[in-house]
């Protein structure tokens, strides 16, 4: 194994640091493809809440925001979850998950 000297490792964590500030974050939002004739972004999520516009839709993306926050481990020990006035949908005529 190739022993690096000190300023051969900081060039390296240093390039490293650079190419992963790069990549970015879009925040959450969807792209628009670029270009001047896009329409603005929109956010996905119910105006000053964390709760998806599509769980306040439809019984299926309420049930999937669910399944969403359960599989990334939500407990009660993190952060609460901002839902602000958001009132997540329903449905009397859709089937029941089987999954959950």
């Amino acid at each position: 194994m190739k022993i690096l000297s000190l300023t051969q490792t900081a060039l390296a964590v240093a390039s490293a640091a650079t190419m992963l500030a790069a990549c970015g974050d879009s925040g959450g939002l969807p792209a628009t493809g670029g270009g001047t004739n896009q329409p603005p972004l929109t956010s996905i999520f119910v105006e000053g809440t964390e709760v998806p516009i599509t769980a306040t839709t439809s019984a299926i993306g309420a049930t999937d925001f669910i399944k969403s926050i359960v599989a990334a481990g939500g407990s009660e020990t993190k952060d609460p979850l901002v839902d602000g006035n958001a009132i997540l949908a329903a449905s009397e005529s859709d089937d029941p998950d089987p999954t959950i």
